[in-house]
């Protein structure tokens, strides 16, 4: 059955993995750009901030030239190598990085210098097997925790003696802990199995929080098996399970953080006591010790819980869908569906227990009674089925992305890197609320340090729409910072952005760039 289950997620949502929550905004140069200067530097821009994995530099005789890349905030900076930067032709720069929630994201910038020629093939930037395998990986860690850590909190509440099964499964969480975050270095750093030998590839996966979230749920399951039948030491241990889940995915990154991360850690806590406790009364089913009195205890108690369950479930879907028309038309909205009818069978289950096998437990009839025996082990063998299919179920949640984070909404501003042998500028535009564009430059030298220099002119163009030079009047404001008055332009496309920077009177560095669309 999880065999069966993987295959599906694989097969239905796939396709989805290229959708990375951190998304690439502007890039300079710009994508299919012909420069007549190299830059010194590459700048990719994104929507969350970034880490640098691996930087992929192809020349235009196909070299393949591991490239350096610094990050601050949303900004990747890529110089430019030594020996790519004399190469006419067209490069193609293919880039990997890991977003704030720890999802790696990957792809290829290209660009020519000088004229365009035939770009050689970039090579593979990640594959599909190795994030089905951090799913699986995620799936088997979510099994151990629940009829292992959890099962053994089950027994401790429940006053089960027999508990080795769950001692076992518990123990299996160390292994299922270290190969999640294999599987995770793999994803990350795009390269083969037999790269698990590079203590590079552990470097890199033990520095996100997926590797918090391994350790701990380790840690979980090796206090509570020195816990024993000590219903407090298997209480923290369960609290610890279920803090797992919170520490890294969709949860760790969301906004507001301070509500989801304990909300995570609560849904899944409470998940792990329902599935926790599941073998426990089963076994008691079995062999015949459950009694309806017992039954009727652990109802008063899960009741409420499942209140809560519920409750923490809706407040992260509405965060992670952002509203609910987008429930429909998307991988996470249907994963999400499955998984609320998997509950909604799990629900009904229970309300059959509670409502109609209960009373007949405790019915003085010995024929009632047998038969709600049977009927109880079916139900509850029913309801263990269905909490393996939905643990294997949100393992998936990884290969889709939330619709919070695929959502582009119209960008406040546009900011754009432009580079010169002499000069460079930083160049932000933003829509003010009367619809006229503002414009402001930081000029740097060749170093990055701030420039003043004797003039700065600028226009704007639009070739395509036949429109010349629009001037822009450009004011000093600080040092090495100047702001335009604000223009209106009739098109949000196909504009480029002229600046004439005088730095002496023998010497004026022209800096021009293509701008991405407006706001």
């Amino acid at each position: 059955m999880l065999a069966r289950l993987l295959l599906l997620l694989a097969v239905v949502f796939m396709p989805a993995v290229a959708l990375a929550h951190a998304q690439l905004q502007t890039a300079s140069p710009q994508e299919a750009s012909l420069v007549a200067e190299m830059p010194a530097e590459l700048m990719l821009v994104f929507n969350e901030p970034v880490s640098p994995l691996r930087i992929l530099w192809i020349t235009p005789d196909g070299q393949q030239i591991d490239a350096e890349a610094t990050s601050a905030n949303t900004r990747l900076t890529i110089p430019v190598p030594s020996t790519a930067r004399a190469l006419e032709g067209t490069h193609l720069v293919s880039w990997r990085v890991v977003s704030a929630d720890g999802h790696p994201v990957a792809g290829t910038l290209h660009f020519s210098f000088g004229s365009e020629s035939q770009a050689a093939q970039t090579a593979a930037s990640g594959t599909n097997a190795s994030s089905a395998a951090v799913v699986a990986a995620r799936a088997v860690l979510n099994l151990t925790l629940a009829f292992g850590t959890a099962s053994l909190f089950g027994a401790a509440l429940l006053r089960q003696d027999k508990r080795s099964l769950a001692g076992v499964c518990a123990w299996l969480t160390l292994p299922a802990a270290i190969g999640l975050v294999a599987a995770y270095g793999l994803d990350l750093t795009g390269r083969p199995v037999s790269s698990l030998v590079d203590f590079a590839l552990w470097q890199t996966a033990l520095s996100t929080p997926l590797a918090l979230t391994a350790f701990v749920a380790a840690a979980s399951a090796v206090l509570a098996v020195a816990s024993g039948t000590s219903l407090p030491g298997t209480t923290l241990a369960l609290a610890l399970a279920g803090l797992s889940f919170a520490l890294s995915g969709h949860a760790a990154g969301a906004d507001p953080r301070a509500l989801m991360a304990p909300a995570m850690a609560l849904h899944a806590m409470i998940a792990l006591f329902w599935a926790g406790t599941l073998p426990v009364l089963l076994y008691r089913a079995l062999n015949g010790t459950l009694s309806a009195a017992e039954l009727t205890r652990y109802s008063r108690l899960a009741l409420p819980l499942i209140v809560v369950l519920l409750a923490t479930g809706v407040v992260m879907a509405a965060v992670q869908l952002g509203g609910p028309e987008r429930l429909f038309g998307s991988s996470y909205g249907t994963l999400l569906m499955v998984k609320l009818g998997l509950v909604a069978g799990l629900l009904v289950l229970a309300l059959v227990n509670r409502i109609r096998l209960t009373p007949r437990l405790a019915a003085a009839s010995p024929a009632l009674q047998l038969a709600a025996r049977r009927h109880l082990r079916l139900t509850l063998g029913a309801e263990i089925l269905l909490i393996v299919a939905i643990l294997v179920l949100v393992a998936g949640f990884r290969l889709t992305p939330p619709p919070r984070a695929l959502a582009s909404p119209a960008p406040a501003a546009v900011s754009l890197h432009l580079h010169g042998a002499a000069a460079m500028a930083d160049v932000r535009l933003s829509r003010q609320d009367d619809g006229l564009l503002a414009l402001s430059v930081v000029l740097m030298d060749a170093d990055g340090a701030p420039l003043l220099p004797k003039d700065l002119t600028g226009s704007l163009s639009n070739p395509e729409a036949g429109i010349a030079g629009l001037k822009l009047s450009l004011a000093r404001q600080a040092e090495g910072t100047y702001v335009s008055q604000p223009v209106a332009l009739p098109l949000t496309e196909g504009w480029v952005l002229r600046l004439d920077v005088l730095i002496n009177d023998f010497k004026v560095q022209k800096l021009v760039e293509p701008l991405p669309a407006l706001p």
